[in-house]
C-alpha cells in the first residue's frame, strides 16, 4: 500500500483530484482525468466531455452531494 499524503477538503482542486483518481480507471494524464466520456448502456460512447477543472469532472460524474435535494423537498 502507498502512502498518502492528506488533502483536505477546503483544498476543493486538490481535494477533487485526489477523488478522481480513486475513482478512475487507468487514467493516462491529469488532462485525462478532465475528460469525461458518456456511454450508451452497450458501451458505445455517445459523447466525450472536457471539463476546465477536477471539481466540474466530480459533478458530471455525480460523485459529489449537494444540499439540493434538501432545497427541493421544501417547495
Amino acid at each position: 500500500m502507498l502512502w498518502e499524503e492528506s488533502v483536505y477538503p477546503n483544498n476543493r482542486e486538490a481535494f477533487h483530484m485526489r477523488f478522481l483518481l480513486h475513482h478512475a480507471r487507468e487514467p493516462i494524464s491529469f488532462e485525462d482525468l478532465k475528460t469525461v466520456i458518456v456511454r450508451h448502456e452497450d458501451g458505445d460512447i455517445l459523447q466525450i466531455k472536457p471539463c476546465s477543472t477536477y471539481t466540474k469532472v466530480c459533478q458530471v460524474l455525480e460523485l459529489l452531494e449537494d444540499d439540493s435535494h434538501w432545497y427541493q423537498a421544501r417547495e
